[in-house]
């Protein structure tokens, strides 16, 4: 008598399978390096966002009918928020707060937003976002975007 059978021996199975966690093996890292570029992207858009709402809050502070001259301080911390507000001496303390489309920014510790109103320029550093450990560093003049900040209110140097 004989036998005709049809399928697969087990070693072509367990050719096929090795084959298949060598593929995995060198497709794994790569994706998940795509996954961390494009989450960090992502938070420096989110930073340039916020930094960007800031100086609209800025803007329409000083042209704020109460706006004398005073010291104007930016804070964070909200998500979609960036309120910005007018120190000044008498009761009249003009306050101004955008909403930006972004994730929760943190620009709080250390003094975080300094705005230059000679110059015309915002900067914000040592900014967090959303859980990121990452702190991040961005100047509304600055045409390169932001970056990851160095801890002195700067960028990295690459």
């Amino acid at each position: 008598m004989k036998e005709n059978r049809k399928g697969f021996t087990l070693i072509e199975l367990l050719a096929v399978i090795v084959i298949l966690a060598i593929i995995a093996l060198i497709v794994t890292p790569i994706i998940l390096g795509i996954i961390s570029e494009a989450r960090e992207k992502s938070n420096m858009r989110s930073v340039e966002a916020f930094a960007k709402a800031t100086e609209t809050a800025v803007a329409r502070l000083m042209m704020d009918e109460n706006y004398d001259g005073g010291e104007i301080t930016c804070t964070s911390g909200e998500s979609g928020k960036a309120k910005c507000t007018s120190t000044q001496i008498d009761d009249k303390t003009p306050t101004q707060t955008i909403t930006y489309s972004g994730s929760t920014v943190n620009c709080n510790s250390g003094n975080g937003v300094t705005v230059d109103e000679e110059k015309g320029v915002i900067t914000v550093s040592n900014c967090q976002v959303g859980s990121s450990q990452k702190k991040y560093y961005f100047k509304t003049d600055s045409s390169t975007g932001a970056c990851e900040d160095s801890g002195s209110g700067s960028c990295k140097s690459s």
